[in-house]
């Protein structure tokens, strides 16, 4: 996550490169606002940028 004025990193997960994404991206997501609500105690609005592996089909 970045701040809106500069995009400025303020939290980052890693998640394990032998998965397929979309399988990991819920669960990030999640997390990462768990952890933002825990700064800030509120989330107005939430833009979530990623690449075209994010919206595929999960797969094994």
């Amino acid at each position: 996550m970045v701040t809106r004025d500069g995009g400025v990193p303020i939290l980052s997960r890693a998640h394990p490169g032998d998965r397929p994404d979309v399988t990991q991206f819920t669960g990030v997501i999640d997390e990462l606002l768990d952890r933002y609500r825990a700064l800030t105690c509120r989330v107005e609005a939430l833009t979530v940028v990623h690449d075209a592996g994010q919206n595929s089909t999960a797969r094994r």
